[in-house]
């Protein structure tokens, strides 16, 4: 099965590659979030993200929270083109669980979230 161009065969980790195992197609563009939790300490948050890439079935996106793997949180996003508040697109509100937490540089942490239901705005 070959891989449409815009997404890669493969993903580089650390000194190796291994095949992409994802189920669905990946968009890599940054999307801006608004995203709502609980972070490791137990504290409710609310911030400004930007998605990493995006797919039917979840997303990536990097924090400068710590948030749990098995967390519930919200996101809202546009599925637009441009970064800025005006920028026109369809709006999606998602509900997800948090399924891999990985700390990042500077403290951030880069979540994997699986959506558990999700509707378009």
């Amino acid at each position: 099965m070959r891989h449409a161009p815009w997404i890669p065969a493969r993903q580089p980790i650390g000194s190796y590659t291994v095949a992409d195992r994802r189920r669905k197609p990946r968009i890599y563009e940054p999307f801006a979030a608004t995203v709502r939790g609980v972070d490791g300490r137990g504290d409710p948050f609310e911030v400004e993200a930007v998605l990493d890439n995006l797919s039917a079935g979840g997303l990536y996106m990097w924090l400068k929270q710590h948030v749990e793997e098995g967390r519930q949180i919200f996101i809202l996003f546009r599925l637009a083109t441009r970064l800025t508040p005006e920028a026109k697109g369809l709006r999606v509100a998602a509900h997800g669980r948090v399924l891999r937490s990985e700390p990042g540089p500077d403290g951030a942490c880069g979540i994997a979230v699986v959506f558990e239901r999700y509707h378009h705005l």
